[in-house]
């Protein structure tokens, strides 16, 4: 697999990933391709610079920005080892999101935002392909993510590990202002166009809804999971003072 832009690799190189080879721009200048190039050397990671010519022939399609890497992923965590314990833990459950940016973006606020982990499913949703990683800005690279092939399957082991799971629906009629959380939490976020399936909703324990005044509908996704991180985020650090 490639991955692509100066700000990914290094987070590939930093990972601990089999990397197999650093492309990079010859005459490249900045602290970014320093960094790279240092990381790689002390990794033992076989260095290469290409003339921007052959980046644009090699990768045509690709925001590049002077950098890529070949690199074996890591496999999926198993879903069990993400569950295991007794302590606070929140995670992300994805229902069917194709798109590997959202993935991506979505995995970047889980991150940031100190959540476990991300649940994703196996087939029929959107799965860390470079693309993904790229939006995450390397975050995916750093969370542990698992794939499961059956969602309800999943949400009963959760429920069995102690987990209370909340839905996102705009349509609930419970606010994540007012919603009281449990210490183990799993957030489920639907689908782009028809947001969760009928199954999910029912094997959810709450659905909440994020309030809004405005009038242009609900938010995408990404941002639905960003708004909700932050404010899980702001209640744990309320609760440590």
């Amino acid at each position: 697999m490639w991955l692509f832009g100066r700000r990914e690799v290094i987070e590939l190189l930093k990972s601990g990933m089999k990397t197999l080879e650093v492309l990079i721009l010859r005459g490249g200048e900045g602290n970014t391709y320093d960094e790279i190039i240092e990381l790689g050397e002390s990794g033992g990671v076989p260095m290469r610079f290409a003339e921007r010519r052959e980046f644009d022939l090699l990768f045509p399609d690709e925001t590049h920005q002077g950098t890529a890497a070949s690199f074996y992923p890591n496999p999926p965590v198993s879903f069990d080892d993400l569950i295991v314990g007794s302590g606070p833990s929140l995670l992300i459950m994805l229902d069917g999101v194709t798109d590997p940016h959202n993935l991506g973006a979505v995995i970047r606020s889980a991150e940031v935002f100190g959540a476990q982990g991300v649940v994703i499913p196996e087939r029929r949703a959107a799965g860390l392909t470079p693309a993904a990683i790229k939006t995450s800005a390397g975050a995916a690279l750093r969370i542990p993510t698992s794939q499961v092939g059956n969602l309800a399957q999943a949400m009963k082991r959760l429920k069995e590990a102690g987990y209370w799971i909340y839905g996102l629906d705009p349509e609930a009629k419970s606010s994540l202002w007012a919603e009281v959380f449990g210490e183990r939490v799993c957030v489920v976020f639907g689908s782009e166009g028809s947001g969760l399936a009928r199954l999910t909703k029912e094997l959810c324990d709450h659905l909440i809804a994020i309030p809004q005044s405005g009038q242009i509908g609900s938010l995408n996704i990404s941002a639905s999971a960003a708004v909700v991180l932050a404010e899980l985020s702001r209640r744990s650090e309320k609760k440590g003072l």
